[in-house]
Parts: structure tokens; C-alpha cells; sequence
């Protein structure tokens, strides 16, 4: 008897302490304010890929993977956000390739060589609007040469520099410090060197930023 008024008692607190996270992180989402654990280890630098305003009030780093489901459909309201606060705010892309996409590494050395002839962002967008054609395609890379052909990028150029050590080095030096600031999972933001709970919408992206400028 007594050791199943135990076990209820341990039952009924494990609900009750799961209803207060969950209550907890709703009204963090919906102040704006809410931050999960792990601050920036690798500040923004020259080798990273910035859009928006070259002094801002707020800097959001990204670190994201090409054939993440969740960072394709969370782009438009990036690049929404972006659109709407460029005189405020810039966006720091960083890669974040994950094991279990088999194109991930792939498509990030497409958009890091398109960087190199100034469209880094355009392939970007590029790269996560045609998701679903390449992402499980055995050859990726032609795909990607027609992106590069509608951006008029040099190919020959392209896909010469996307084996470069250099990009390389670059992809495996943000996930090392994705790692290092406890990403781990893709789309994750920082805010000022902040992490924060993945926003679920616009409006919800939208609040955070504006509570953080």
C-alpha cells in the first residue's frame, strides 16, 4: 500500500513539475525574452557571411543545415525578419551540417563556393527553396549547376572552388563551434551572443527581435 502512494505521489510530481516547464517556456516565447543554455563561443568575424545592416542593434547568428526540413521552412520567415528590420538588424549564416543528411556537407560547399563570386545569400535561398529536389538526389550537384546557371555564376569557377581546402576548413570550423556552443539541433539562433528557443512563427521571431533591440 504504501509504496503505491509512493508511486503515485512520484507520478503526480513528475506531471506537475512537466506543467510548469511547459507554462514556463510558453510565457517565455510569448514575452520575447526566453533563452535556452549556451552563449556564443565564436564571435562574429571576417569570414562569415553577414547580411542587413553593417552596425546593428541586434546581431542574429544562425547556424543551419541545407538539408534540414525545419531550416527550409523556417527561411522565409528569416529572410521576412530581415527584410522588414535591414536598417537594425544583421544575419550571420553559419553551417551546421548534420550526419544524417547525406547532402548536407554537399550543398554547403556550393553555398560557401557562390560566396566567393558575392552570392552567397542568393544560393542560399536558392539551395533551401529547391529542397525536396535534391536532398535525397544521387547526384546533387547537377541541380546545384542549375542554380548556379540561373544566379549566372561562373560553373567552371563554382565547382572548382567548392573543393577548396579553404571551404573545407570553414564548414568544419562552424560545426566545431556550433558544438562548442551547444547547438544540437538545426535552425539554432543566438541574439547578441544569446541562444534562444527556437520561435515557432513570424510573429513569434518578430517579438523576440523587437524585445531584444
Amino acid at each position: 500500500m504504501e509504496n503505491n502512494i509512493f508511486r503515485n505521489i512520484a507520478i503526480w510530481l513528475i506531471i506537475a513539475l512537466t506543467i510548469v516547464i511547459v507554462v514556463l517556456i510558453l510565457v517565455g516565447l510569448s514575452s520575447g525574452h526566453i533563452q535556452v543554455s549556451g552563449d556564443l563561443v565564436v564571435p562574429v568575424n571576417s569570414s562569415d557571411h553577414i547580411v542587413g545592416t553593417s552596425t546593428p542593434k541586434l546581431t542574429i547568428v544562425e547556424y543551419g543545415d541545407y538539408q534540414c526540413p525545419a531550416c527550409a521552412a523556417f527561411d522565409p520567415v528569416v529572410r521576412k525578419v530581415m527584410e522588414e528590420y535591414s536598417d537594425k538588424v544583421q544575419l550571420v549564416s553559419r553551417n551546421f551540417p548534420l550526419i544524417q543528411h547525406r547532402n548536407a556537407t554537399s550543398s554547403a560547399k556550393i553555398v560557401e563556393a557562390a560566396g566567393r563570386q558575392g552570392k552567397f545569400f542568393e544560393m542560399r535561398e536558392k539551395i533551401y527553396t529547391g529542397q525536396l529536389d535534391w536532398a535525397n538526389s544521387d547526384k546533387p550537384v547537377e541541380i546545384f549547376t542549375r542554380y548556379a546557371v540561373e544566379l549566372g555564376l561562373n560553373v567552371d569557377k563554382l565547382l572548382t572552388d567548392k573543393e577548396l581546402p579553404e571551404i573545407t576548413n570553414k564548414i568544419e570550423t562552424d560545426l566545431q563551434g556550433g558544438k562548442d556552443s551547444s547547438v544540437n539541433s538545426t535552425p539554432s539562433f543566438f541574439l547578441n551572443g544569446k541562444k534562444v528557443a527556437m520561435p515557432l512563427n513570424y510573429e513569434e521571431f518578430k517579438k523576440i527581435v523587437e524585445n531584444n533591440l
